[in-house]
């Protein structure tokens, strides 16, 4: 079998000549380069001046967090005024405010305070006391809940999850 391959970014003049190994099928055999540390630790510059956020981080920030504190009254006031389908629309504009906390998080600009007001809310609002009927609403704001707190802590296993109640086939 020739060495050359066409098409892989190692084919050509640049063949190593350290040792002939694919990188493809050995790639446990396949050493680092010499550039790189041992450790990925090794290369972070941690004596450096420290992070100061723009204005506009500092406020993205903030008004995700007071979003995040009015949620649970926002939602009960949601279902007092329009019932199970208030808490199926607050759902779904909570369902935004997840995908602005999603972005901020992976633009690195998110706060560990939004993080941890983000999950104290999820736990406010499955601590709240509303009669949600129909399964469909209630399992679809939990999804929501559930997803945000995979973003922001994925270790964790959270339990506090109402229990569904379908029907029995016999009531019928």
């Amino acid at each position: 079998m020739a060495e050359y391959r066409s098409g892989s970014a190692g084919s050509g003049s640049s063949k190593s000549s350290r040792s002939k190994v694919d990188p493809v099928k050995d790639w446990h055999k396949v050493q680092p380069s010499g550039s790189r540390t041992s450790s990925s630790r090794g290369s972070i510059d941690r004596t450096g001046t420290p992070y100061v956020p723009t204005p506009d981080v500092i406020e993205r920030n903030e008004l995700i967090v007071k979003a995040l504190k009015n949620a649970p009254d926002a939602l009960h006031t949601r279902f007092r005024h329009f019932g199970q389908l208030g808490v199926l629309g607050w759902s779904s504009e909570f369902s935004e405010l997840i995908d602005e906390i999603q972005r901020c998080g992976l633009e690195r600009q998110m706060f560990t305070t939004t993080r941890a007001q983000a999950l104290s809310t999820c736990k406010a609002l499955l601590k709240l006391h509303i009669d949600i009927r129909l399964q469909m609403i209630s399992m679809f704001l939990c999804s929501q809940i559930a997803r945000l707190r995979r973003f922001l802590d994925g270790e964790t296993e959270y339990t506090d999850y109402p229990t569904p109640n379908f029907p029995l086939p016999e009531a019928y």
